[in-house]
């Protein structure tokens, strides 16, 4: 368990994934580019940047990390105060990160609200400041005991684009965001800068793909609303 100024966060204390090899993770788990995506991270991190989330890795693909193996958690539970009553906690909210299984055929990845700009507060700001991603794995290098690397934990996310608000629905909408290639935008980010669970609602158009189920639509919709009338604190963001 640790906190950051808003969140408190609970890991399991044994990891899903104990020791394993970052080529693996990026076989298993479909990140071809993990490793630029992390060295960029360290380089901002190193410079005492906040990480903007670009997707165009400026690494090369064959960039060495200074680790070798990783832990990996499919699940957090995360828990904060109210915007609106700062002695009233929030209830406890689950975030599952998991990989494809039979009940699961395409892994279950929820999606949080993150801050990628220091300057703003969350509630009080709004999305102003604040980005909308899709967790794909949490995770903790396995670095030396004197490595601050070894202290952090990290989440791997694809990205939305927040788009106007829909004047019918009265939900701001989301879009995946993708590179030239028609791959998703990807990036690392800190725990830390989770602030609240997101809950997305399909858009689905003039007509609904006939694949679509409770297990599919998050993975082969690309338009979805952000949904605020989950909870208080998200109706006035």
């Amino acid at each position: 368990t640790f906190v950051s100024s808003t969140t408190a966060f609970h890991l399991a204390s044994r990891p899903k994934m104990m020791n394993i090899v970052i080529d693996r993770v990026a076989e298993l788990y479909g990140l071809p580019d993990f490793k630029p995506a992390f060295t960029d991270y360290l380089a901002c991190h190193h410079h005492n940047l906040t990480h903007m989330i670009r997707g165009r890795q400026q690494a090369m693909p064959d960039c060495q990390l200074p680790f070798h193996h990783i832990q990996i958690w499919s699940k957090i539970h995360i828990q904060s105060y109210s915007s609106y009553d700062s002695k009233m906690l929030l209830p406890s909210q689950g975030l599952h990160v998991s990989l494809p299984t039979v009940n699961w055929l395409f892994g279950c990845y929820d999606s949080v609200i993150i801050s990628r700009d220091r300057n703003k507060d969350w509630l009080h700001s709004g999305l102003h400041g604040h980005e909308v991603v899709q967790l794909r794995m949490i995770f903790k290098p396995i670095s030396g005991s004197q490595s601050l690397l070894s202290n952090i934990y990290y989440a791997y996310v694809q990205c939305f684009i927040t788009m106007s608000v829909d004047q019918h629905a009265g939900m701001h909408v989301l879009k995946r965001a993708l590179q030239s290639t028609g791959e998703c935008v990807r990036d690392i980010v800190s725990l830390f800068q989770i602030r609240v669970p997101a809950h997305l609602i399909p858009c689905f158009g003039q007509k609904a793909n006939s694949q679509l189920n409770l297990q599919s639509s998050d993975e082969l919709l690309s338009s979805f609303w952000l949904n605020k009338y989950w909870t208080k604190e998200l109706f006035h963001s």
